[in-house]
C-alpha cells in the first residue's frame, strides 16, 4: 500500500539503491526555504517561480465559487484592517499577488480558504518509551488543485531554521508545523454549528487560523508557550489544534471557539493517545472519530510508530479520503518530519457530504462561527 499510494511502481531489489537515491533528489526539488530576513515582498519568489502555474488554476476555481459579496466584503476587510493590523502578511500577499498578476485582495480570499471547506483527521500519541508522535492527514476541497500546491518549507531567520512546515505554494499561513526538538502542531477545522455572524472578528483585526499558527510558531519557543498562546489567542473562526512536545505528557488537542479553548483533552498516565477528527469529543457523530479510536486501541501503546500510524490507519478509508492532500508524520524530540502527498489515482472515491457538495453551499462557513464561547460554559479543566 506504500509504494502504491506514493505512485511508487513495485521493483527488484537490486535498484533500491537507485530508488533511494531518485527519492533524495525528489525531496530537495520540493524544498523551499522562507527567508524571513527578506523584504516580504521577496520572499515567495522561489517557490511561485515552480508552481505559478498551479497557484492560478486554484485561484481561478476558487473565485469562480465566492459570491460578489463576498468578494467585496473581503476587498474591504483586507484595505482596511488586514494591511494595518497584519503589513508583514499583507506585504506578502502583494508580493505574490504582483507575480501572478492577480488582484491582491483575491490573493487573501484564496489565503483564507481553510476556513471555507475541509475535514481532517489528527493524532497524538505517546509510545511505550514516553516518546511523543504527532500523524494527521490533510483533507481538503478543490484537491485536485491543492494537490499540486503541497510543498514542504522552512522558515528561517538570522541564517537558522524556526520551524518547518507541509504547506501550500502561495499561502501565507500555515497548517501543518514542526519546531525542530521543540514541538509540532497541526490544525482541524472545527464545524460550525450556528450561524452567528463573523465579520465583525475580521473587522476587530483577528486572523486567519493559519496566521495565527505561523505566528505562534514563530514566536513561541517549547511546548508550554505555544499551548498557553493557543489557549487564549483569538482567530477568524473556530478550530481543533493538535500539539505535541518532546517530554512524556506533551501532547494535547484544543477544542477553541474564537476567543480561544475551551477545552483541553491532555495525554497522560490513563490517556496514551488523543485524537481528532473535526468532531467535539463529546458530541462526537463522526465515523472516523470511532474507527481512530478502535484501531488505535488495536494497535497498542506498546507497538505504535509513525509508520504504524500511517500504514494501519492514515492511509486507510475512512481517514483516508477522497479529499485527502497529503499525510504528514512528525516526531520533534528526533526532528522528523515526513509528507506523503496523495496519489489522486489511490484514493477511495468521495464518501462524505462535503466531498460531493458544490462549494458554494459551504461559502457561509467563512463567514459564519459558533456564538460566544459556544452558548456554552467552557469545559476547560481547572488546571488548564
Amino acid at each position: 500500500i506504500n509504494a502504491e499510494y506514493m505512485g511508487i511502481p513495485k521493483m527488484r531489489p537490486t535498484f533500491l539503491v537507485l530508488l533511494a537515491i531518485l527519492s533524495l533528489c525528489l525531496a530537495d526539488a520540493n524544498e523551499f526555504v522562507i527567508d524571513l530576513d527578506l523584504p516580504p515582498l521577496l520572499r515567495y519568489d522561489d517557490i511561485l517561480r515552480t508552481h505559478s502555474g498551479a497557484l492560478r488554476e486554484a485561484h481561478d476555481a476558487v473565485m469562480k465559487l465566492v459570491p460578489a459579496s463576498v468578494k467585496a466584503f473581503m476587498e474591504l476587510v483586507y484595505h482596511t484592517v488586514t494591511k494595518i493590523a497584519f503589513k508583514e502578511f499583507a506585504d506578502e500577499l502583494h508580493g505574490i499577488s504582483k507575480i501572478l498578476n492577480l488582484n491582491e485582495h483575491d490573493i487573501f480570499i484564496l489565503n483564507c480558504i481553510y476556513e471555507l471547506r475541509s475535514l481532517c483527521t489528527s493524532i497524538v500519541a505517546k509510545d511505550a518509551k514516553g516518546k511523543i508522535l504527532l500523524a494527521r492527514n490533510l483533507d481538503f476541497g478543490f484537491q485536485q488543485y491543492l494537490r499540486r500546491l503541497h510543498v514542504n518549507i522552512i522558515y528561517r531567520r538570522g541564517g537558522k531554521e524556526l520551524f518547518r512546515c507541509g504547506g501550500l505554494a502561495g499561502f501565507v499561513g500555515v497548517l501543518t508545523c514542526m519546531r525542530p526538538n521543540e514541538y509540532a502542531v497541526s490544525l482541524n477545522l472545527r464545524k460550525m454549528y450556528s450561524e452567528v455572524n463573523c465579520f465583525k472578528a475580521f473587522m476587530l483585526g483577528r486572523p486567519p487560523l493559519t496566521w495565527l499558527i505561523r505566528n505562534i510558531m514563530t514566536n513561541a519557543h517549547n511546548y508550554h508557550e505555544a499551548l498557553s498562546l493557543f489557549a487564549r489567542s483569538k482567530s477568524v473562526a473556530a478550530s481543533y489544534i493538535t500539539i505535541a512536545g518532546i517530554l512524556p505528557d506533551e501532547g494535547a488537542i484544543l477544542t477553541r471557539d474564537r476567543e480561544g479553548a475551551i477545552d483541553i483533552q491532555f495525554l497522560n498516565s490513563t490517556n496514551w493517545f488523543v485524537s481528532q477528527c473535526n468532531n467535539d469529543y463529546w458530541n462526537a457523530t463522526d465515523d472516523r472519530t470511532r474507527v481512530v479510536k478502535e484501531w488505535m486501541n488495536k494497535m497498542g501503546q506498546d507497538k505504535v510508530t509513525l509508520d504504524r500510524m500511517k500504514e494501519d490507519i492514515l492511509f486507510k478509508p475512512p481517514l483516508m479520503q477522497n479529499m485527502t492532500i497529503a499525510t504528514i508524520l512528525m516526531s520533534p524530540i528526533d526532528n522528523t518530519m515526513e509528507v506523503f502527498v496523495a496519489k489522486e489515482s489511490q484514493l477511495p472515491p468521495p464518501t462524505y457530504l462535503w466531498e460531493d457538495q458544490h462549494i458554494s453551499h459551504y461559502s457561509c462557513l467563512l463567514y459564519t462561527s459558533p456564538s460566544p464561547r459556544d452558548a456554552t460554559l467552557s469545559r476547560m479543566p481547572s488546571s488548564a
